[in-house]
């Protein structure tokens, strides 16, 4: 859903994301929420963002606010627990990336390739831009609006106050097996909070085929 001052406006803003949808739920195994959930709790670090990353748009963290917490489960370890989720991201996954967007690549780096996170009831997550040039989100939980945990997106400025207030906006609620592709360098981007149990979603990171693979200080950000 997109609320702005008129659709037009609404639409021209959000162009550039290039946003589309797939249903990959046929893809996945039997039980793979239920995996994937399992391995969060296993294997995921807690994470507390402080808004110091040059792709943050949250104000520096500076006693008077809380930051946004969470479970991260890196590529290295999806590779070992759930060797499936790696190889749909680096066949299927992929394809369809390139079908849609051209020359793009998997990470070289296993770590930031394909990851999960997880957010517990009460807490987002925090505003901020993409590194590189295609993003994908395959949702494992599904929520609706009375739960939160909405996906959205802003026109960035650049600017850590009103890359978070714009006039408009693109809302996307969480639905289990649908993958949704995105370009978000341009966009700021966060979770709201949610009231159930848990929320989980995996990010998996692509690359233009043409040029360096650049993250900037996200790597040493989230890991």
């Amino acid at each position: 859903m997109i609320v702005s001052q008129s659709d037009e406006v609404a639409e021209n803003a959000f162009a550039g994301l290039a946003l589309k949808s797939f249903d990959l739920e046929k893809l996945c195994p039997t039980g793979w929420q239920d995996a994937i959930a399992t391995c969060c709790m296993y294997f995921g670090a807690e994470r507390r963002l402080d808004g110091s990353s040059s792709t943050s748009r949250e104000p520096q963290l500076n006693g008077l606010w809380t930051p946004p917490i969470f479970r991260l489960v890196n590529g290295h370890d999806v590779a070992q627990q759930l060797p499936w989720l790696v190889d749909l991201y680096q066949k299927e996954i992929l394809n369809l990336a390139r079908i849609h967007y051209g020359h793009v690549s998997c990470s070289t780096d296993p770590r930031a390739g394909v990851n999960i996170n997880m957010q517990g009831s009460g807490y987002r997550y925090e505003w901020h831009v993409d590194s590189n040039p295609l993003t994908a989100v395959l949702f494992a939980t599904s929520h609706d609006e009375v739960d939160g945990g909405t996906l959205v997106f802003r026109p960035d400025t650049g600017d850590r106050v009103t890359s978070r207030t714009a006039d408009h906006e693109l809302r996307i609620q969480p639905v289990s097996g649908k993958l949704v592709f995105f370009r978000a360098q341009r966009y700021a981007h966060q979770v709201e909070e949610f009231s159930s149990k848990y929320r989980i979603s995996v990010p998996m990171n692509f690359f233009s085929s043409e040029a360096p693979q650049e993250r900037g200080d996200v790597d040493e950000y989230l890991y």
